[in-house]
Order: structure tokens, then C-alpha cells, then sequence
């Protein structure tokens, strides 16, 4: 017998008498690539990254999140059309996407991103506290004063930052927030940041007396 596979899935074999004959097996049924894991991979990072608050990026993360429901709508066709063919491989390739798709989960859940973007941008965080505590409060009441605004975004660690509220001694970066809502990392040394706020909230202690929030007004 001898083994040289064509395109065309089909076999030289000699039988007994010396006589060679053409014999068709079914094609292999197509599997996930490297190329098309790697490409999983990537854009699951990618949307932990733009979609985890309190740093939201609405549109790299709606992309991304696109590329994800498409990788996984062709991961399900490949494998329902390797799982209904007549040959059929190792499934082990079929692995690599809810192995991804289960540990994105759990990093999310986790606020795993959250905690080490924030530990990457920590001493530039407390250097600009330093600063923001050290400025005289502005004769305006009891209430917050704004130290910047929105058209003074300006970049902290590696996050942009819209407004710096301080209230007392508990400092708010606000990095982002849509409509009614508002998210970002705030130092609050004395108590837990909106503990009693009465709508939809996520507050991350992330040690030091720092926090990341994200809350809603509805």
C-alpha cells in the first residue's frame, strides 16, 4: 500500500495481485485553525479590556463583542459539521474556545482587569491625590468642588480621567459614565463609598482605602 493523500481524499493501494487501484474516503471535516484560536484570544482580551468598568470604551468594546458572537457563530458551525461527518477527528482543536470563552468569565467576574489596570496606575493615582488634598478648598459651602472638568480630561496612570471631585477628604477620579450613571476610582478613607446609595452600584475595594465604582442613577 502506498500512502500519498491527495487533495481529493483518495488512496493508491496495491492489492495482493500487484494491481493498483484508487480508493475515496470521505474528506476531514474542517476544524478551528491556530490562526482562528489566536484570533479568539485576542478579542476576548481585548473586550476584558474596553468593557470592564470603570474604564468603559463603548466602541472598541461593541467591536470586539462582534468579533466574539461571530467567532463563536463559526465555532459552532465547524463543530456541528465535523461532529455530522463521516470522518471525523480529535476534538481536542474544538477546545480552545470555551476554555477562552470560561476563563473571560471568570476574569470579569473577578474584576480582574479592574485590579491590575489600577495596580499598573497606583503611584501615579496617590501622587495626584497628594496633590489634589494639598490645594485650599474653594469657599463654596459644604458641598463637592469640581477641581476639574471635562474639557480638561487629563491622563492618570493608565486611565483618562474627566473630573476630580473632592469632598473632605475622599477624592473621586471620574473616568467615565453614560447619562445616569457614573464610574471611576475614588479614595475614601473613613467608610465604604456609596453605602447607602439607593440605585444600582458596584464598588470594588482594591486596598489602600481605595475603590473603583460604578453607579446609576434610575
Amino acid at each position: 500500500m502506498t500512502g500519498d493523500r491527495g487533495a481529493t481524499d483518495t488512496w493508491s493501494v496495491e492489492d495482493q495481485h500487484g494491481w493498483e487501484r484508487r480508493v475515496a474516503e470521505p474528506r476531514a471535516r474542517p476544524m478551528p485553525s491556530r490562526g482562528f484560536n489566536i484570533g479568539v484570544t485576542v478579542a476576548m482580551l481585548l473586550f476584558l479590556v474596553t468593557s470592564t468598568p470603570p474604564d468603559w470604551m463603548l466602541g472598541p468594546a461593541a467591536v470586539t463583542g462582534l468579533a466574539l458572537v461571530g467567532f463563536g457563530a463559526a465555532w459552532i458551525v465547524m463543530l456541528c459539521t465535523h461532529l455530522t461527518g463521516e470522518r471525523r477527528g480529535r476534538l481536542w482543536g474544538f477546545l480552545v474556545v470555551p476554555v477562552v470563552a470560561v476563563l473571560g468569565t471568570v476574569l470579569a467576574i473577578t474584576d480582574v482587569p479592574t485590579r491590575i489596570g489600577f495596580e499598573l496606575s497606583r503611584s501615579t493615582f496617590e501622587r495626584r491625590l497628594e496633590e489634589v488634598l494639598r490645594e485650599p478648598t474653594p469657599a463654596t459651602g459644604d458641598g463637592p468642588v469640581e477641581w476639574s472638568t471635562r474639557a480638561r480630561t487629563e491622563r492618570v496612570g493608565l486611565f483618562e480621567v474627566d473630573t476630580i471631585v473632592r469632598h473632605g477628604t475622599v477624592v473621586e477620579f471620574e473616568t467615565g459614565g453614560f447619562f445616569f450613571s457614573a464610574a471611576g476610582f475614588v479614595y475614601s478613607p473613613d467608610e465604604v463609598p456609596y453605602a447607602d446609595h439607593p440605585y444600582s452600584k458596584d464598588v470594588i475595594g482594591l486596598g489602600g482605602d481605595w475603590y473603583a465604582y460604578s453607579v446609576a442613577w434610575d
